[in-house]
C-alpha cells in the first residue's frame, strides 16, 4: 500500500539504449542511445501525429513489464504493418539500476513466415517470450519470469511506474475538473486505498451483524420463556409483560424448582412403602403356585402315559415290517450288480451291430475313391498342364494391353516432342536476331557519343567522315539475357521430350518378346494337356469321364477330397474291424458274468426267506421307510421311559399335599403394585419438570450472558462505524480523510511548480467547507489568486492556466508517489501533454520548471510537436514519418 511511508529513497531506472524493430509505425529496426541525452537531463521527442512518438514509452514499458502505456493499445497488434514478412518483432531495452547494467530482449506474440515451408502454410505464430540478461551475465527467459524478475528489481509493478514515470496526455486535467467523486477513485486506483473503503464497508457489515445477533438472542430468550408451561396468575403475568423482567424470571422459576423436588421427595417416600408390602406378599405366593403347578402337571402326564400305553400292539408290528425291509436290503447288491450286468451285455450287442454298419458303408466309399488314388500321378499332370496353358494365356493378355497403352502414349510423346521443337527453333531464331540487333546498338552508342573535333572512343581520329546509321539503342544486355535464357529451357525442355519417346519405343519392343516367348509357352502346355487327356480316357472310368467335364478349379479341389478320402477311409476300416472284434470278445465275457450273477442271486434270496422276486421288489420299494420306521419306534419307547421316570417323580413330590386358592393373596399384591406406580409416576413426573426447570433456566441465562457481552461490542463497533462512514462533525468516510491527506500533500508539491509558473498569482488547496450536511466529498479543489485576495473553483482557469496546474499537478503527483512508494526516486520521468496550449511566457515557464527538476541526475523526456520546443530544449529525438513507415532521424545532444 502507499500509505507506509518513511522509508529511505531507492534508486530507479535509467534508460541507456533502446531497440525497436517492426513495431508500431517503425518498418525496420531503431536504435535510441539514451547517453547522449543524460548529460543535458531534460530532451524532447518531437515529430508529426501519428509518428511514433508516444511508442517509444510504449516499447520502453513493454521491455520492462510486458504492457502498454495506453489504455486502448494492446500488445497483440503491435506489428508493424510497413515491415517485412522476414523482420523480426522485438524490443531492447539496456538500462541502469543502482550502478549496475541490465538488458532486456521481448517480443510480443504475432504471426511470422514459417522458416521452412511444408507445402500447406506458410505462416506461422511466434510465442511471446523476454530474455533478461542479470549484471553477472546470467540469464532468465520467459515473459512471466522477466516480468516477475523486474518487478521484484525496480520495486514497483507496472500500474505503480506508469504513475510516477509518465505524465499522459490529458489525464491529469480531470483530477482539476472532475468530480469529487471521481477524483477519489482516481485517487484510490494511485494510492490503493481500496482496503480502507473495504475496511469500512467491513465495519458498518460487522455493526449490522452484531445488531442482528443481539436481537437474535433476545428473541431466542423470549421462545425460551414460553416453552416453560405454568398455569398460575403470577407467571402468566409475567410472561404476558411486554417489557419482560428476567429477574421476576428467574425468581419464580427458582421457586417452582424447589416445590418441584419437594413433591418428588413426597413420591419417593410413598413408593418405598408400597414396596416393602409388595415383597412381604411375593414372599408367600411362590410356594403355594409352586404346588399348585406340579398337582396340575401330575395329573397331566398321568393322562400322556395311558395314551401311550394303548399305542404298544401298533408299534410291535411296525418292528416287524422294518426287519424284512432289512433282510431285502441284504440282497440288493447282488441283484444290482446283475442288473447291471445285463444293461452293459444289451449295450456291447448293439455297439457291435453298429460297427458293423459303419464298416460296410465305409467300404462302399472306399471304391469310389479307389479310381482318383489309384492314378493320381496322372490327374494331377493334367491339371499342371491346364494350369500352365491358362496363366500363359493371362500373360498374352496382359502384355498385350500393356503394349497398346504404350503405343498410345508414344504417338502422345511425339506430338509434344514435334511442339517442343517448334518453340525451340521460333526462340533461336529471336535469340539470333536480338544478337545482331544488340551489336548493331553497340555500333549506335558509340556514332552518338562522336562530337565534332573530338576524338573517337574507338579509333580517336577527330574526323568522322561517314558515320553508321543507329537504329534502335538498347541500353543494356537484359533483355537479350532473358532471351537467351528462355531458348535454353526450351531447348532442354525438346531433348526431355526426345528421350521419353526413345524409352517408349525401348519398352514396346521388349513387350512385343515377351509376348512371342510366352506364345510359345502357351502350344506346349497345350500339347501336354491333351496327351495327358487321352491317357485318362483311355482308363475307361464313368467317374473319371465325369471329372474331365468340370472346370479346373473343381477338378483340382475334387481331386484332393477323394485322395483324402481314400486315406481316411482306409484308416477307418481298419479301425472299424478292430472295434468288432473287441466288442465280440467283450460279448462273451459279460454273458458268463450274467450266468454266475444269476444263480447267487437265488441263492441269497432263499437264504433270507424271500420267496418270490415280487415280493423282494415291493421290499426295496420301501427301503426309505425302514429308518424312519426305527426312528419312530425308538422315540415311542424313549418317550414311555421318560413319562414313567416323571410321573414317579412328581408323586414324591406332592406327597400329602393338595390345591391352595391364591385370589385374596393376588388382590392385596395388584393394590401395592398400583400404588408402586402411582407414586413413581408422580416421582418421575416431578423430577422431570425439575429438570427441565433447570434446564431452561440454564439456558436462558447462558443467552442472556452471550446477549449483554454482543450488546457490550454492538455498542464500540456502532460508534466506530458511525466515525469511519462519515457520520462525525466533518462529515468525511475513512479513506477520505486518509485521501484528504494525500490530496494535500500533492498538492503542497504541486504548488511550488505551480506558484512559479503563474509569477507567484496561484496557490490550489483542497476546499473543506461542509456546504451540504448530507455530502460527504472532500476532494474538491479550490484556487487562490493572490491578485484578488478571493479563493475561486478551479474549473474557471484559462487553458493555458488549467495546463500549468494539470502539470504541476501531475509532477507533485509523482514526486508523493515515489516518496511513499518505498523511497523511489524517479530518476527518468516521460511527459505527454498539451504544451500546444501555453503562450509563449507560459511555454518558457514550464520549460523552466521541468529544467528544475533535472537536478541529480534525473532524465525528462518531453513527448510534443510544439515548434517552440524544438527552438528552447536542445536534446532532441526526431521522428520522420513517411508513406512506408516511420524512422528516427537523428539525436541531437
Amino acid at each position: 500500500m502507499y500509505w507506509h511511508i518513511g522509508q529511505k529513497w531507492r534508486a530507479g531506472m535509467k534508460p541507456i539504449q533502446l531497440k525497436i524493430s517492426a513495431w508500431g509505425p517503425y518498418k525496420g529496426e531503431e536504435v535510441i542511445d539514451f547517453t547522449a541525452l543524460s548529460q543535458r537531463g531534460l530532451f524532447l521527442i518531437t515529430g508529426p501525429t501519428g509518428a511514433g512518438k508516444t511508442t517509444i514509452f510504449d516499447a520502453v514499458s513493454f521491455a520492462i513489464y510486458g504492457n502498454m502505456s495506453g489504455q486502448t493499445r494492446e500488445k497483440s497488434s503491435v506489428r508493424s504493418d510497413f515491415a517485412s514478412p522476414a523482420t523480426r518483432t522485438y524490443v531492447e531495452l539496456t538500462m541502469q539500476h543502482k550502478g549496475e547494467i541490465y538488458q532486456i530482449c521481448r517480443n510480443p506474440e504475432y504471426i511470422r513466415p514459417k522458416k521452412r515451408k511444408s507445402g500447406k502454410e506458410d505462416y506461422t505464430k511466434e510465442r511471446e517470450n523476454a530474455v533478461l540478461t542479470m549484471p553477472d551475465g546470467s540469464c532468465i527467459e520467459g515473459a512471466l519470469e522477466v516480468t516477475k524478475k523486474m518487478q521484484e528489481i525496480l520495486c514497483f509493478d507496472y500500474r505503480q511506474f506508469k504513475q510516477i514515470s509518465m505524465i499522459a496526455q490529458g489525464e491529469f486535467v480531470k483530477l482539476l475538473t472532475e468530480t469529487p467523486a471521481e477524483k477519489m477513485k482516481i485517487f484510490r486506483e494511485l494510492f490503493g486505498t481500496g482496503e480502507l473503503e473495504q475496511f469500512t464497508n467491513k465495519l458498518k457489515t460487522k455493526a449490522n451483524r452484531l445488531y442482528k445477533e443481539v436481537m437474535e438472542y433476545r428473541h431466542r430468550m423470549d421462545e425460551d420463556v414460553k416453552l416453560f408451561h405454568e398455569e398460575r396468575e403470577e407467571w402468566q403475568e409475567l410472561v404476558q409483560n411486554p417489557e419482560r423482567n428476567y429477574a421476576a424470571v428467574f425468581s419464580f422459576m427458582e421457586r417452582m424448582k424447589k416445590e418441584y423436588k419437594e413433591e418428588g421427595e413426597q413420591a419417593k417416600r410413598e413408593y418405598e412403602q408400597a414396596e416393602k408390602e409388595e415383597k412381604k406378599l411375593t414372599k408367600q405366593l411362590p410356594d403355594i403356585r409352586l404346588v399348585n403347578e406340579k398337582l396340575e402337571k401330575l395329573e397331566e402326564k398321568r393322562k400322556e402315559l395311558l395314551q401311550l400305553s394303548e399305542k404298544k400292539a401298533e408299534y410291535k408290528k411296525k418292528e416287524k415290517e422294518m426287519l424284512q425291509i432289512q433282510k431285502a436290503q441284504l440282497v440288493e447288491p447282488v441283484y444290482i450288480h446283475l442288473k447291471n450286468t445285463e444293461e452293459q451285455l444289451e449295450k456291447q450287442k448293439a455297439k457291435k451291430q453298429q460297427v458293423l454298419e459303419e464298416k460296410e458303408q465305409i467300404s462302399r466309399e472306399l471304391e469310389e475313391n479307389t479310381y482318383f488314388y489309384r492314378n493320381k500321378e496322372v490327374l494331377f499332370s493334367y491339371l499342371a498342364a491346364e494350369s500352365e496353358q491358362k496363366k500363359q494365356e493371362e500373360e498374352i493378355q496382359k502384355s498385350s494391353r500393356v503394349l497398346k497403352e504404350k503405343q498410345c502414349e508414344e504417338t502422345k510423346r511425339k506430338e509434344k516432342y514435334l511442339n517442343a521443337e517448334e518453340r525451340t527453333k521460333q526462340a533461336r531464331e529471336q535469340l539470333e536476331q536480338a544478337e545482331a540487333a544488340y551489336r548493331r546498338s553497340a555500333i549506335g552508342i558509340a556514332v552518338k557519343m562522336l562530337k565534332k573535333d573530338e576524338p573517337c572512343p574507338v579509333c580517336g581520329s577527330k574526323k568522322h567522315p561517314q558515320p553508321a546509321e543507329t537504329g534502335e539503342v538498347l541500353t543494356d544486355g537484359k533483355q537479350l539475357k532473358n532471351l537467351r535464357e528462355s531458348y535454353e529451357i526450351l531447348q532442354e525442355e525438346m531433348l526431355k521430350a526426345h528421350e521419353t519417346v526413345l524409352c517408349i519405343q525401348a519398352e514396346e519392343t521388349a513387350l512385343a518378346a515377351q509376348i512371342e516367348e510366352s506364345q510359345k509357352s502357351r502350344l506346349a502346355a497345350g500339347e501336354d494337356r491333351k496327351e495327358k487327356e487321352k491317357q485318362i480316357r483311355e482308363m475307361r472310368g464313368k467317374v473319371l469321364e465325369l471329372w474331365l467335364e468340370q472346370g479346373q478349379k473343381e477338378q483340382h479341389e475334387n481331386l484332393e477330397r477323394e485322395i483324402a478320402e481314400y486315406q481316411k477311409n482306409k484308416a477307418l476300416l481298419t479301425e472299424k474291424e478292430e472295434n468288432a472284434a473287441s466288442a465280440e470278445k467283450e460279448i462273451v465275457q459279460l454273458e458268463e458274468k450274467r450266468t454266475e450273477l444269476t444263480e447267487r442271486y437265488t441263492q441269497e434270496l432263499a437264504k433270507q426267506g424271500i420267496k418270490k422276486e415280487s415280493l423282494f421288489l415291493s421290499l426295496l420299494e420301501r427301503k426309505k421307510e425302514s429308518m424312519s420306521i426305527a426312528e419312530e419306534c425308538a422315540k415311542y419307547k424313549e418317550q414311555v421311559v421318560s413319562l414313567t421316570d416323571l410321573v414317579n417323580h412328581l408323586k414324591e413330590e406332592v406327597k400329602g399335599k393338595k390345591q391352595t386358592d391364591t385370589g385374596d393373596l393376588e388382590v392385596c399384591l395388584q393394590e401395592c403394585s398400583e400404588k408402586k406406580k402411582t407414586a413413581s409416576d408422580r416421582q418421575l413426573k416431578q423430577g422431570q419438570k425439575l429438570l427441565e426447570t433447570d434446564k431452561l433456566l440454564h439456558m436462558i441465562k447462558e443467552k442472556q450472558e452471550k446477549q449483554e457481552a454482543l450488546s457490550k461490542e454492538y455498542g464500540i463497533v456502532r460508534d466506530l462505524d458511525n466515525l469511519a462512514s462519515g457520520n462525525n462533525a466533518k462529515r468525511l468516510v475513512f479513506e477520505q480523510y486518509v485521501l484528504a491527506v494525500y490530496f494535500e500533500q500533492i498538492l503542497a508539491a504541486a504548488n511550488l511548480r505551480f506558484s512559479k509558473m503563474t509569477a507567484g498569482r496561484y496557490e490550489m488547496f483542497r476546499n473543506e467547507e461542509v456546504t451540504d450536511g448530507r455530502s460527504k466529498d472532500s476532494l474538491e479543489i479550490k484556487v487562490l489568486d493572490y491578485y484578488t485576495g478571493k479563493a475561486r473553483s478551479v474549473k474557471t482557469l484559462s487553458g493555458g492556466e488549467t495546463f500549468k496546474a494539470s502539470l504541476a499537478l501531475a509532477l507533485g503527483l509523482s514526486d508523493i508517489i515515489g516518496r511513499n512508494n518505498g523511497g523511489i526516486r524517479v530518476e527518468t520521468l516521460f511527459i505527454d501533454e498539451g504544451f500546444g496550449a501555453l503562450d509563449s511566457e507560459s511555454l518558457e515557464q514550464a520549460c523552466e520548471t521541468l529544467v528544475s527538476l533535472v537536478e541529480k541526475d534525473r532524465l525528462i523526456g518531453i513527448i510534443s510537436h510544439v515548434p517552440e520546443l524544438r527552438e528552447k530544449i536542445d536534446g532532441q529525438i526526431v521522428i520522420k514519418k513517411t508513406n512506408s513507415g516511420s524512422r528516427i532521424e537523428n539525436v541531437v545532444g
